[in-house]
């Protein structure tokens, strides 16, 4: 099914299903028996993390010598020969736009990938180019923390690898203390 304007341009897909026992008994049956060994028992490896749209970076291009491309012969004063491009979001259409190296995609790819990629297409105009991409808001990796944590709050994941802990410690941790409830088995083993 499709649910869709009149002029058919924009369309969301969606099924209706009507769950009963065939349909459940179609399903996988390895369920996790408690919410414990559905995670990990470490931090494991950093998570490849790629840029995204709505990302804020900022690009640096260092030349290995002044009259390249970007530092002037008569660089005078100016420290380094590097130049830092403003700020840029990166768009919907997942590109950035850089000077002399046109639009350059983004989304979906490594910082490093695109580091590479932006050198080469300066290559033949700057001298020895390197590239450094920095991340100044990272919008497209965040995870939003409701419920009963002090301060409701969307998050920023970054490299490191943050565990759930971690992002609720990061909203001010939980607002009141766990209560252990009673199953109603041991209630009446009690009485």
């Amino acid at each position: 099914m499709k649910l869709a304007s009149a002029d058919k341009k924009v369309g969301v897909d969606y099924a209706l299903v009507d769950i009963n026992k065939s349909v459940l008994a179609a399903l996988d049956n390895k369920a996790t028996s408690s919410i414990h060994s559905g995670f990990g028992g470490g931090r494991g490896g950093p998570p490849n993390i790629v840029l995204g749209v709505g990302d804020v970076v900022q690009v640096s291009v260092f030349e290995a010598q002044a009259g390249g491309l970007f530092i002037p012969q008569d660089a005078g004063s100016r420290p380094g020969n590097y130049i830092t491009l403003p700020a840029q979001t990166i768009g919907r259409d997942g590109v950035l736009s850089i000077p002399y190296a046109g639009k350059v995609q983004a989304a979906g790819r490594s910082i490093e990938t695109v580091q590479t990629d932006i050198a080469q297409r300066l290559a033949n105009r700057a001298i020895e180019p390197q590239v450094v991409i920095s991340t100044v808001t990272n919008r497209s990796m965040e995870a939003s923390v409701l419920g009963d944590v002090k301060e409701p709050k969307k998050v920023e994941l970054s490299p490191a690898g943050e565990r759930i802990i971690d992002v609720i410690s990061e909203a001010g941790g939980l607002s009141r203390p766990a209560t252990r409830r009673r199953s109603c088995c041991s209630e009446a083993a009690e009485a």
